[in-house]
């Protein structure tokens, strides 16, 4: 009875009320205390998953920047591995040009360049004397440039109705001993005999980074009437000018006169070295064989893989503006499947100008322009006939060159009147298609 008395006392309610509260108080921060644990946990396993995250990033970007400096290291390699290989084909094609040169024709070269400097001197003083109005005196490089001698250009336009004193700076023959003033060159080289009337020599060099251009055969072949439909207005009938073609030696001659002629004993540079050689690029050094004494015969040793298309191959005169220069090409060997062959000038490293002219009926074309008719009618040329080229990049008349050619004895055409002279320096070519065709070029 005195329990639920005391039990039943407000007093003891409230205190019994109190100690609950205190007893719920500690327990929930009891509960609180245990949770933190917990919640700091997570939050570090939070965090270490973010590192996680952020590691595995940077492992990704680390392999796509190795994967990226392995491609371009191969890359490297490929690259080096092709500059390897354009130099060990460059090298070939010295060594196998350079075995062709005969060690006679360097010691005689040797002999007569010391004869040369005591004789040229006196030679250059008489002759001079006897230079036309309106002709100067260019100086040369090499020896020639140390000693003082030049090669002197006519100022009198074509037609005049003599032979342009440029001839008369080189010995090229016969003339009946007249010997007027060479220009020595500094090497004993095809070119040293060229008829090259500049500012400079001819180098002999090799530019392996050009690319070959093809050039298109889609004019009617030998036998095909050509249509009057070609012409065009800026290639009128009158383009071609005929012109008496000199021999290959009376017109070098011609305009020597008797003025040389008191001195026939003076001695003679060996003769029989064409003006250049024949040098192909990297990308067609597999598509022409280069052979002859001195590099001037080339054959194409396979059909070109593009029926409609030939391939060019470049000689090493390089021909400068303020030069006339001549050069003659024999059709030594014609293919009879694919029989075109093509010659004319392009830029150095095959760049442009392309002038072209077709052996098949004489057409031409331009860069990249049509073929267009020979004006004056078809003209064939075929194996065993003779070229005879001449570019003249004076600029007497115009800012403009001109191009011609003469076969065998015939006259001399002039073909192109539209060659830029600002553009850079030129070359000789000659394009091939078929397989054994053979081009020469002739010693002057």
């Amino acid at each position: 009875m005195q329990a639920m008395a005391v039990s039943h006392d407000p007093l003891s309610r409230t205190i019994a009320a109190g100690h609950m509260g205190a007893v719920s108080a500690i327990a929930q921060h009891q509960v609180q205390h245990l949770q933190m644990p917990q919640r700091q946990q997570m939050q570090l396993q939070q965090l270490q998953q973010q590192q996680l995250q952020k590691q595995h990033q940077l492992q990704q970007q680390q392999q796509q920047q190795s994967g990226q400096q392995q491609e371009q290291e191969q890359q490297h390699q490929q690259y080096r591995g092709q500059q390897q290989l354009m130099q060990q084909q460059q090298q070939l094609v010295d060594q196998q040009l350079t075995e062709r040169h005969d060690d006679s024709a360097m010691q005689n070269w040797r002999r007569q360049q010391q004869l040369d400097l005591q004789l040229e001197y006196q030679r250059q003083q008489h002759w001079q004397k006897g230079l036309p109005e309106g002709s100067v005196v260019v100086p040369l490089s090499g020896v020639a440039a140390r000693e003082g001698f030049g090669v002197a250009l006519s100022a009198q336009p074509r037609g005049s109705g003599r032979q342009s004193p440029a001839y008369r700076s080189f010995n090229v023959g016969g003339g009946n001993g007249a010997t007027p003033p060479r220009a020595i060159s500094p090497m004993p080289s095809p070119v040293s005999n060229s008829r090259l009337v500049s500012d400079q020599h001819a180098g002999f060099q090799m530019r392996p980074t050009a690319a070959v251009q093809n050039f298109s055969l889609s004019e009617p072949w030998p036998g095909i009437s050509a249509s009057s439909s070609l012409r065009t207005s800026n290639q009128p009938a009158s383009s071609s000018r005929p012109r008496s073609a000199p021999s290959r030696e009376a017109a070098v001659t011609a305009a020597n006169g008797n003025r040389h002629r008191a001195s026939p004993e003076s001695p003679r540079r060996p003769q029989g070295l064409p003006p250049f050689y024949w040098v192909p690029t990297v990308d067609s050094i597999l598509e022409f064989e280069v052979g002859g004494s001195a590099g001037e015969v080339v054959t194409k040793t396979c059909h070109y893989e593009d029926r409609s298309s030939a391939l060019p191959i470049a000689g090493t005169l390089r021909m400068d503006r303020g030069g006339l220069y001549l050069w003659t090409l024999q059709i030594v060997r014609q293919c009879l499947e694919r029989p075109q062959v093509h010659f004319g000038i392009h830029g150095v490293g095959h760049a442009r100008p392309w002038r072209l002219v077709n052996c098949g009926r004489c057409s031409r074309s331009r860069d990249d322009g049509p073929w267009l008719s020979r004006p004056a009618g078809d003209l064939a040329i075929r194996e065993g006939d003779y070229i005879h080229c001449e570019a003249d990049l004076r600029g007497l008349d115009s800012p403009l060159g001109s191009f011609s050619f003469a076969v065998n004895d015939g006259p001399f055409e002039t073909v192109f009147e539209d060659i830029p002279l600002s553009d850079g320096a030129l070359t000789p070519v000659v394009a091939m298609g078929g397989e054994g065709t053979v081009c020469r070029v002739c010693s002057t």
